[in-house]
């Protein structure tokens, strides 16, 4: 990669913490009207990462395999492509594998065990591959030109092109991977002066303002930390909200907070709302305004459906 800019870290920054639950919590109602239901037909086989385009086309990785599959309007596989394995098109799926769309006639496909994203088109041709400096966790749409990757092992998000040109480096204030519970997974780009970070076991969001120097702590769950097992999805961007998927598998709990999904303002990060998921709902992420995507059934199914978030009566 070359360098064109680099990022900066927060000094003495003002940090805001709450809790949702302390006196803010405000419930609306997901309504769900299902347009369609694409299953894969074999019982060993598991969705580890899915999009779905503005057409409706269904993309899946099955993690079983390594493959990645673009589905018919029957829901069968009409193309594949993959394998397991570290040669061109192929992923060790012994770690989480994952596909990033950003709304363009491309998409990104990376796994944890690899310091790359490989690049395809939509018809599963494999264009090309971006080397990074180290292993990624998360890799999140910036704009139609710029991706941004956040690193397993490295304390830093790098801004990058589609052809790998590195624009920004971001050098995050808060606790890098020091615990289990401060290991992040989750990063969203909002604008150059705001971005957002989750965790994988803390239940905690947070929402970064590096032009005002502030940092706004956000604690999702009622649950103490070490009864979470597993916190916080990414945040899905729904006009000028965030959207910020949050589950916990600790079953065994009286008031487990399952699943959930809670809204904030995503320039401020004010908390506006939260609605329920329902249970079979294990990913989401949206398609329009009016049209959102999921994946559901023990990580075999993927379902579209039309929505409206209403105020509970």
């Amino acid at each position: 990669m070359s360098l064109l800019l680099s990022g900066c870290k927060l000094e003495d920054q003002i940090i805001e913490s709450f809790n949702i639950y302390d006196g803010y919590y405000s419930e609306k109602s997901l309504i769900l009207d299902e347009i369609k239901r694409v299953e894969l037909d074999l019982q060993d086989h598991m969705i580890s990462s899915f999009f779905v385009t503005s057409e409706n086309e269904i993309y899946l990785f099955d993690r079983s395999v390594g493959m990645i599959y673009k589905m018919n309007e029957n829901g069968h596989i009409k193309l594949k492509t993959g394998g397991i394995g570290k040669g061109p098109g192929e992923f060790v799926t012994e770690n989480l594998a994952s596909l990033t769309y950003c709304g363009t006639d491309i998409f990104f496909a990376f796994d944890w065990s690899q310091a790359r994203i490989q690049v395809y088109d939509l018809e599963l041709n494999l264009l090309h591959s971006i080397p990074l400096n180290s292993v990624p966790y998360d890799v999140s749409c910036v704009d139609d030109r710029r991706l941004a990757v956040l690193y397993g092992y490295m304390e830093k998000i790098d801004i990058i092109s589609y052809e790998g040109v590195l624009y920004k480096e971001i050098l995050p204030e808060a606790p890098f991977g020091e615990s289990k519970e401060d290991v992040f997974r989750h990063f969203n780009y909002i604008n150059q002066n705001i971005y957002a970070l989750s965790y994988y076991f803390k239940p905690v969001f947070l929402l970064v303002n590096n032009k005002e120097q502030s940092q706004k702590e956000i604690i999702l769950s009622k649950l103490e930390f070490q009864d979470v097992h597993f916190a916080v999805r990414k945040a899905s961007e729904l006009r000028d909200e965030l959207h910020l998927f949050y589950m916990n598998i600790n079953l065994d709990l009286s008031e487990p907070e399952y699943k959930v999904t809670h809204v904030f303002h995503k320039n401020d990060g004010e908390y506006l709302y939260s609605y329920r998921m329902p249970e079979q709902i294990s990913q989401l992420h949206f398609i329009s305004d009016f049209r959102i995507a999921t994946l559901e059934d023990s990580l075999r199914t993927v379902a579209i459906y039309d929505f409206k978030i209403e105020d509970n009566e």
